[in-house]
């Protein structure tokens, strides 16, 4: 049991030294320390964040609570200080004890003052030997850093998680699956679930069907359809651009095979003339013409802008005047600006009024749409085709392309056989492909019409 002055007490400072000065002027030489503490002290935000000592330490029996500074007593030997806590590295033995005495600042040289020389040296061979006060300092803040990394580490992955949750449904989570399988963009799919929310009521989410059906009606709305273009000049000029490899070549012969097809049962053939500008590709005439061929038509080469022009003029005539005017062009990587300008410059013909389709394939990745509906915005294209549509059953990656560059769709492209195998598009072709909804394709096609194939009145004759 200890007496009186001699149970345990406290006391904090910036530093040793200060909190001896201050157990000084309160008990003279009259008190031993007997443990001491490094520690991080801050408020409730963690802010203002300081180091602090905490030193325990006891009055020696029989001597007044509190002295004057200066006040006498015997010189009593100080237990040396031992860190706990985060910076305890070892128990105070006999051989690690060292005598302290109380510094009592100011005063001429005095056996106490002489102590307080001690201490100070003594207080260097102890820290040295624990690996020095930066280091036990460095060590406790290292260890409350780490404490307050795990603690904040725990606390982000708990509202990481409950954001990510909170407060969605089921059905819209679903959703979001659902269309990401079928490709759809992010923003795309982010758009859908702000309308989910925002049309239905809690309650109403509960009916999965019912919100699933709803979601392919507004797909089915935003898949804006091109109209059938007047093509009251003649001849009508139709030019397809696009990237290398999606099909322009067969695709130009598609259209123009669809055309002598519908007009067999008519009393006139429409004149169809086709030109190539491709001088890029290996045999990229010889392509065309093997389908020319089939067709009975001709195919001519151009070079150069004048080439076109001059060629465009002779069409235009009495003599040879045509119905319809087909220019298959080069392909190039989305990424080919040089090319594409200068594609851009030959096709900048007077007087020159042709729909511009820009093919692009529907097995093309999303980010890789967006670069070549970008790259391609110079050539002014009305619509766009979409090619090998045998070639993958998810069109997300198209329709989310479309919808936010505000394009319209005219024509859809299957297969490489030239006959029937185009047809014109409609939001029916691709709802029925929605992997995973319940499609309902009755209200579709009540809501959106039935599909067509393709006709001269499709391409604007």
């Amino acid at each position: 049991m200890y007496s009186k002055n001699l149970m345990p007490r406290t006391v904090e400072g910036n530093s040793l030294d200060e909190v001896r000065e201050e157990l000084f002027r309160r008990y003279g030489a009259n008190y031993q320390i007997t443990d001491y503490k490094a520690i991080i002290k801050s408020n409730i935000f963690h802010l203002n964040e300081h180091e602090v000592y905490r030193v325990t330490y006891v009055v020696n029996d029989n001597q007044f609570e509190d002295m004057p500074q200066g006040g006498r007593g015997a010189g009593q030997p100080l237990a040396a200080p031992r860190p706990v806590g985060a910076s305890a590295t070892r128990p105070l033995t006999a051989s690690s004890m060292q005598a302290y005495s109380a510094p009592r600042p100011s005063h001429p040289l005095t056996p106490q003052a002489a102590a307080g020389d001690d201490f100070a040296a003594n207080k260097k061979s102890l820290l040295d030997s624990l690996g020095g006060s930066d280091a036990i300092s460095t060590q406790v803040k290292l260890n409350d850093m780490a404490k307050k990394i795990d603690s904040m580490a725990s606390m982000l992955a708990k509202v990481s998680e409950s954001s990510s949750v909170k407060d969605e449904h089921e059905t819209i989570m679903k959703i979001e699956s659902l269309l990401e399988d079928n490709e759809f963009s992010w923003p795309y799919i982010e758009e859908l679930k702000d309308k989910i929310r925002g049309e239905f009521k809690l309650e109403e989410l509960d009916d999965e069907k019912l919100v699933m059906a709803q979601v392919v009606d507004w797909i089915g709305e935003d898949i804006s359809i091109a109209p059938r273009f007047p093509g009251k000049k003649k001849p009508h000029v139709i030019i397809v651009v696009g990237p290398t490899g999606v099909g322009k070549t067969t695709t130009i012969a598609k259209m123009a095979a669809e055309i002598k097809m519908a007009a067999k049962d008519k009393e006139r053939t429409p004149v169809i003339h086709m030109i190539t500008t491709d001088n890029i590709r290996v045999a990229a005439k010889e392509q065309i013409e093997r389908y020319a061929e089939v067709m009975e038509l001709n195919v001519d080469k151009v070079d150069s802008k004048e080439d076109l022009e001059n060629l465009l003029g002779v069409y235009s005539g009495s003599r040879s005047k045509g119905d319809f005017v087909f220019i298959d062009t080069s392909g190039f990587s989305p990424n080919d600006y040089d090319h594409i300008s200068k594609l851009q410059e030959m096709l900048d013909v007077r007087n020159l009024k042709a729909d511009i389709y820009l093919a692009v394939s529907a097995t093309t990745k999303g980010k890789d749409l967006e670069k070549i509906f970008k790259n391609y915005e110079a050539f002014g294209f009305r619509s766009v085709i979409v090619t090998k549509c045998d070639e993958t059953s998810t069109y997300g990656n198209v329709l989310s392309v479309l919808h936010e560059k505000r394009k319209s769709v005219s024509l859809i492209t299957v297969g490489q056989e030239v006959l029937h195998k185009m047809r014109r598009a409609d939001p029916v072709y691709f709802l029925r492909n929605l992997d995973g909804f319940d499609v309902d394709m009755g209200h579709l096609e009540r809501k959106f019409g039935k599909g067509d194939s393709l006709t001269p009145d499709g391409l604007g004759e």
